[in-house]
């Protein structure tokens, strides 16, 4: 930036400035600065009637120029939100401002926590000791994949029976991948709504991934299956007396 600085009552004066490389002028009584470092500037003011000398000097301080380095753009797929952080390319004292304030724990912080609920780009603004700013932005893409739960109409099955589960997810249906395990004993081991067929007891899990973020739910159920068994009646019988005859399971 450029800064002017000058002396006042200059009518009978002659007015030397050093060092003059940066400036607009080296006799002019003001005159505008456009140092690159910090640097510290002299005016000797000759009084022309008098012969009087007076000097007074007058440093700027010149900060360096710097950029910030930012957080990648993020997946948000935790609940409990994610930190930010953002670090200046140039060491030193940065007072720290993000935006959108509502979302974040401290817009005031290095390393805020976000807690957005739907996809958001952050920006901030550093500024350093001597007045010198940078931004940066991130954008956290925030997973909508919310939920899951089994339904099962019954999960007690006797030994060659069958159960179908259904697979209810919260928030977004779409774009997302299902996996079932184990896959032997189901007619689709990608479908919301697979049939189980279980021969012994089995705990089934499935794997749900949000295609767009990445993020992943898991959710298991277990079904029992009874040994299956048969009733032996006896034989056939041709009975004469009208008492009848009692008949025994086995």
């Amino acid at each position: 930036d450029d800064i002017a600085i000058g002396a006042e009552n200059t009518g009978n004066y002659n007015i030397s400035w050093t060092p003059s490389e940066s400036l607009s002028s080296d006799s002019e009584p003001i005159v505008t600065a456009s140092p690159t470092i910090t640097t510290s500037f002299e005016a000797v003011v000759l009084d022309n009637l008098t012969g009087c000398v007076y000097e007074d000097s007058l440093q700027i301080n010149v900060g360096e120029g710097f950029s910030l380095n930012m957080i990648p753009d993020s997946i948000l797929c935790d609940v409990q939100g994610i930190e930010l952080y953002t670090e200046a390319t140039v060491p030193g004292d940065y007072d720290f401002e993000w935006s959108p304030v509502d979302q974040l724990n401290n817009p005031f912080s290095a390393t805020p926590i976000a807690t957005p609920q739907t996809t958001t780009t952050f920006n901030v603004q550093a500024l350093s000791e001597q007045g010198c700013t940078a931004t940066g932005e991130v954008e956290v893409v925030v997973n909508t994949l919310l939920s899951a739960d089994i339904i099962i109409t019954d999960d007690q099955l006797c030994l060659g029976a069958n159960t179908q589960l259904e697979l209810i997810l919260g928030g977004n249906q779409d774009d997302v991948s299902i996996d079932w395990i184990p896959a032997e004993s189901l007619d689709d081991a990608v479908s919301f709504t697979p049939i189980a067929s279980p021969t012994v007891d089995t705990e089934y899990e499935v794997t749900i991934t949000d295609d767009l973020t990445g993020c992943v739910l898991t959710e298991s159920i277990e079904i029992e299956v009874y040994d299956g068994f048969s009733i032996n009646l006896g034989p056939d019988l041709d009975l004469c007396e009208v008492e009848g005859h009692q008949i025994t399971p086995t």
